[in-house]
C-alpha cells in the first residue's frame, strides 16, 4: 500500500509513503517495488525498489523440529534469538494435527498427551547485532512409538511474542542394531 501526493506541479517534489505488511514475516531480507505512473513525456513510468532487513521479535533457528522419543534419546536443540535479555520459557506442548508432514497423524492420537520437557540456557554475551541467543533443548520421555505430526507451542514471557509455534514431529526411537 502506498500513500502519495496526487497532484505534483511540474518542477516540484511530492511525497511517496510506501507501507509494507510484515505481520507474517519470519525476518530476513525483503525487497519490494513501487511503480510510479505520471504524465511526463520523457518517462511516464518509473520503478522504485525498496529493501529492508526485518528483524523478528524472536528468531527461531529452524522451521521444522523432529524430536525422537524415548528415555535414552538426546533432546533436540534450537536457538532462539531476541533483544530480551531475560527471556523465559513458561510451557512447551506438542499438539498433534495435520499441520505438516507427509501424512497427518491418525485422529485417535490427537487426544494422547505429549509431555515435552525443556531446558534453556542463554549465551553469556549479546551477539554483534545486540541480540541474545538462547539454546532451547526439547525432549520427550516415553511416547507411544508412533510418528506424530503437529506443532510445538512454546509459551514465553516476551511481551510482544508470548507464543511461538513451530511445525514438527515426534519420532519413534530408531531400532536397535541386530533387532
Amino acid at each position: 500500500m502506498v500513500g502519495f501526493d496526487s497532484i505534483i506541479p511540474p518542477g516540484r517534489t511530492g511525497k511517496l509513503t510506501p507501507k509494507v505488511n510484515i505481520k507474517n514475516s519470519h525476518g530476513g531480507q525483503i525487497r519490494k517495488s513501487v511503480t510510479i505512473t505520471s504524465n511526463a513525456a520523457n518517462s511516464p513510468s518509473l520503478n522504485i525498489f525498496i529493501g529492508a532487513n526485518i528483524k523478528p521479535v524472536i528468531g527461531i533457528s529452524t522451521s521444522f523440529l523432529r524430536v525422537v522419543t524415548g528415555k535414552d534419546q538426546k533432546g533436540e536443540k534450537i536457538v532462539l534469538t531476541t533483544a530480551k535479555s531475560d527471556l523465559k520459557i513458561e510451557q512447551v506442548e506438542f499438539k498433534s494435527g495435520p499441520v505438516g508432514g507427509p501424512a497427518a497423524s491418525p485422529a485417535w492420537q490427537s487426544d494422547l498427551p505429549a509431555f515435552v520437557t525443556y531446558a534453556m540456557v542463554r549465551r553469556p554475551q549479546a551477539n554483534a547485532d545486540g541480540l541474545y541467543e538462547y539454546e532451547l533443548e526439547l525432549s520427550l520421555s516415553g511416547g507411544d512409538g508412533q510418528r506424530r505430526y503437529g506443532e510445538f507451542v512454546i509459551k514465553t514471557n516476551h511481551p510482544s511474542k508470548g507464543l511461538l509455534s513451530l511445525r514438527g514431529s515426534l519420532e519413534p526411537p530408531p531400532p536397535e542394531p541386530g533387532k
